[in-house]
Formats: C-alpha cells, sequence, structure tokens
C-alpha cells in the first residue's frame, strides 16, 4: 500500500463529514439510526482483559446508548481500516491520525467530546502497552495488533 494512501483517507473522511448530506449520503448513514453492530473478527480475550480501565471509564460515563454506539462505530471503522493497512507508517503518525479522525467524527457528532471524561488517559496506557516505546517503525504485524485494539475498543462502548 502506498505511503500516501492515509492522508487520502482522511481527506475522502473529511469530505464525506462535510459533504455528505450534499452527496445523498446521509441516507445511506444516518446517525439517527445507528444499531449495535458487531464484529466479525474475535478480539482476543486477554487484550479485552487490558480493556478494564477502559470499560471502567465507559461505565461511568453518562453518555446516552446512542452516543456510545456511535463512538462503537468510529472504533470499529477505523480497526477495519487498521486491519487493510499495509503502511510504512512510525507511531507518532498513528498519534496523529487518531487525532486527526477524533476531530473530525467530534465537529461531525460533538455530543461525543467530553462524554467519556477519563477516556483519553485510559486509552493511551492500553495504547504504550499494545505498542511500546514511541517513536517506533510499526511492522505490518504492528498495524493487525492495532486493528484488533481498536475492534476491543469498539465492543468495550458495546458492554
Amino acid at each position: 500500500m502506498n505511503k500516501k494512501l492515509l492522508p487520502i483517507i482522511i481527506i475522502v473522511v473529511s469530505l464525506f463529514v462535510f459533504f455528505g448530506n450534499d452527496l445523498g449520503l446521509d441516507k445511506i448513514f444516518n446517525k439517527n439510526s445507528v444499531e449495535k453492530t458487531e464484529v466479525e473478527k474475535e478480539v482476543d480475550k486477554d487484550l479485552m482483559k487490558e480493556m478494564s480501565e477502559v470499560i471502567d471509564v465507559i461505565k461511568k460515563s453518562k453518555a446516552s446508548s446512542e452516543t456510545k454506539l456511535l463512538a462503537s462505530a468510529l472504533w470499529i471503522g477505523a480497526g477495519d481500516m487498521w486491519a487493510i493497512s499495509d503502511v510504512d507508517i512510525n507511531s507518532n503518525k498513528m498519534v496523529d491520525f487518531n487525532k486527526d479522525l477524533l476531530s473530525i467524527y467530534g465537529k461531525r457528532y460533538p455530543e461525543l467530546s467530553n462524554s467519556f471524561p477519563g477516556f483519553s488517559d485510559a486509552i493511551n496506557k492500553v495504547f504504550s502497552k499494545l505498542i511500546g516505546e514511541y517513536p517506533k517503525q510499526l511492522t505490518k504485524e504492528d498495524c493487525k495488533k492495532i486493528s484488533n485494539l481498536y475492534y476491543a475498543v469498539g465492543l468495550s462502548f458495546q458492554k
């Protein structure tokens, strides 16, 4: 996969967020009709154990079930992207990607902002444990781990 693919994905997502209604995409991806989805791939049970602090943060949140489903869709979608990625990327760029993704999603769904106090700290601990010290060059194996972690986060919002 081309190194320039990740910025292209971000641009395409941005275009959808800002012009989706004009393109008629709102009928396909209507936020008012979010349904609980299941990740087709089985997430490692040990990884879900690592998510205990993240799950506690989500459970303590006063966010509605609709908001939790939106957050779940965000993380599962990002997991799908990492599952098929074959990019030569540094771990610091992954952090930038996460920030951009959350910023874009936050503009489209402002109800996600500050809905899960403590989430960032909890998820950063899990990412650091999984990925290791920053910065580091990510391998295809690392991308698979990241994908599984994103799926685990998505499932955590559905618990």
